[in-house]
């Protein structure tokens, strides 16, 4: 056949014949997929074949259960759950040959061009295999039918796959009882058309990145002091049945929200929480922190299992979350990419030690920035109004430590605190690195750039953290600020748009030296003050609750008019 003959009769097939497979079909179209090209000849791609018959019947069962829950979920629209169910979806039983390709990881340990691989460039490389067997397959008579509908932990624990390789299905070969109408089966049974031809568009405009972080833009921030409506909902406030300010700071931050939302009977919506999760390159000296750098990777992997103190605050306080990898120094692997909250945003695989060089470039932090803004926009779509930030970095605490020295003139020693599980020894060996990187950037000079500043010491998690509060401040959102890290941002958030602050709630009072100071300049008062320093976003989550109860103290309680209680005796 001709070339475009083996591409038209390439087919996703389900019906095959009880036809053998010649040995030499097979071998030849096996060599052929091991002559696709791989990235950095990273030969990533591994092949498992299967001809006994009650291994593929232990497998369709897997396919049997999953099927089920996709059945399940169609319940609700008749129509499409009986057009459904006439698909033939697999022909595990009934192939005569099975085959499972899948993407060995660990190649990465010793990547062959380049300081490192991508786990994406990985699988790529081996759909490439897949396409040339196909292809091998077509041109001899047979094909093939790939099957995606199994449980994939499941499916590797029952053929003992290796944990560092992820199958991209299983895969049916045999010879085609049918060619469905020389089109896809799927448009053949009228599930969906595919189109004649691709959509191809021509670039003829450079849309260039901003080069220079300064002159970043972003939307101006406007300050919520509208007065008419402070003053209604300060008087609705006092108007409750209770003393006035007997509610204390639950009455000043119905009247904020108020105020942030533009209401007299303000609601919040769809909370969401994003933790921002990077690694700094100083970390991984040991200077500056006592836990190693693999510590940032393992946490957010224990966030995204739903472990972590954080995740119980979001389950018990029903607050959605989001975890973004926005440089941390891991590849993950396809079981970590599956997670539904989970965003890989990586700018780079960590800042680079500031101790050396600034730890960013300066479209690496032009990047940061617009990430940040990208999320928060992506949240407003969804009808959020109440953001809650957090973050994960081992060494960040020094980050914010050089931020506060830089941004407030305050001596450093009044600006570093022991960060996570730091004793006396650590914390003086910490204190003397940083003052070395204060004096080497000249951050005790007056008026510093807060961005050029933060390109200097980083990280790109405290980047994303303020592109994320000018973005939500822009978009009057109500923000929920966690500890000393996420007020940095704030920060340098405040220096490039004062207007800021308006839109943010301080949840709590950090036992990390110096976020006192942070706060009193910001002009914010802590809700809560329980001595926390583990970050994570944990005091913000905590704090949404006492928010919530601000509001529905407002839109709830009784009116002393329509509700009589006698004033004090004179």
């Amino acid at each position: 056949m001709e070339l475009f003959d083996v591409f038209n009769k390439r087919r996703d097939t389900r019906h095959f014949t009880n036809d053998v497979v010649p040995d030499m079909v097979l071998e030849k179209a096996l060599r052929a997929a091991h002559m696709a090209p791989s990235v950095g000849l990273s030969e990533a791609t591994k092949y498992y074949l299967l001809l006994e018959q009650h291994i593929k019947n232990a497998i369709h069962e897997l396919f049997q259960s999953e099927n089920q829950k996709v059945e399940a979920e169609l319940l609700h629209n008749t129509a499409l759950l009986q057009q459904y169910k006439k698909l033939k979806l697999e022909a595990i039983k009934e192939s005569p040959v099975g085959l499972i390709i899948a993407t060995d990881y660990s190649v990465l340990e010793k990547f062959t061009i380049g300081i490192s691989g991508t786990a994406d460039t990985l699988q790529w490389s081996s759909v490439c295999a897949l396409q040339n067997l196909w292809l091998s397959l077509t041109e001899d008579g047979f094909s093939l039918g790939w099957v995606s509908i199994l449980n994939f932990t499941a499916f590797k624990n029952l053929l003992n796959i290796p944990a560092h390789e992820y199958p991209l299905g299983y895969f049916c070969i045999g010879k085609p009882a049918t060619d469905y109408g020389q089109q896809p089966m799927l448009q053949k049974d009228g599930w969906k058309s595919k189109s004649k031809n691709s959509e191809v568009k021509e670039i003829k405009q450079l849309y260039p990145t901003a080069s220079n972080a300064a002159n970043f833009q972003f939307s101006k921030i406007a300050g919520t002091n509208n007065t008419l409506l402070k003053e209604a909902l300060i008087k609705k406030t006092n108007g409750k049945t209770k003393p006035v300010g007997a509610l204390g700071i639950l009455e000043s931050i119905a009247v904020k929200v108020g105020c942030i939302l533009e209401t007299t009977a303000p609601e919040i919506k769809n909370p969401n929480m994003i933790i921002f999760a990077a690694d700094h390159g100083i970390a991984a000296t040991g200077l500056v922190n006592p836990y190693p750098q693999v510590v940032t990777q393992q946490m957010v992997r224990n966030f995204l299992q739903g472990g972590a103190a954080i995740n119980v605050f979001c389950r018990q306080n029903n607050l959605k979350l989001t975890i973004v990898d926005a440089g941390i120094n891991c590849v993950w692997k396809n079981e970590d990419l599956a997670y539904p909250n989970f965003t890989v945003s990586k700018i780079n695989m960590g800042t680079k030690n500031y101790l050396e060089v600034p730890a960013m470039t300066k479209d690496e932090l032009v990047t940061c920035l617009q990430k940040g803004r990208e999320y928060i926009l992506q949240l407003k779509q969804q009808q959020c109004n109440t953001i809650a930030l957090g973050e994960m970095g081992i060494g960040n605490s020094s980050s914010a430590a050089l931020i506060m020295h830089g941004l407030l003139n305050i001596p450093l020693a009044a600006c570093v605190g022991r960060g996570t599980g730091t004793n006396n020894d650590q914390y003086q060996k910490k204190l003397k690195v940083l003052e070395k990187v204060a004096h080497q950037y000249h951050l005790h000079h007056n008026n510093i750039d807060p961005l050029q500043l933060l390109q200097l010491i980083g990280g790109f998690e405290i980047a994303m953290l303020t592109g994320a509060y000018l973005q939500a401040a822009a978009e009057k959102m109500v923000i929920i600020a966690d500890g000393f890290i996420t007020t940095a941002a704030l920060l340098v958030a405040k220096k490039l748009q004062p207007n800021v602050t308006d839109y943010c709630i301080a949840s709590h009072l950090s036992n990390e030296k110096g976020h006192q100071q942070m706060l009193a300049y910001l002009q914010l008062q802590p809700l809560l003050q329980l001595e926390l320093r583990l970050g994570e976003g944990t005091g913000a989550a905590l704090a949404l609750p006492l928010i919530q109860s601000a509001i529905a103290m407002l839109n709830e309680m009784n009116d002393t008019d329509s509700f009589q209680i006698n004033g004090p005796s004179n």
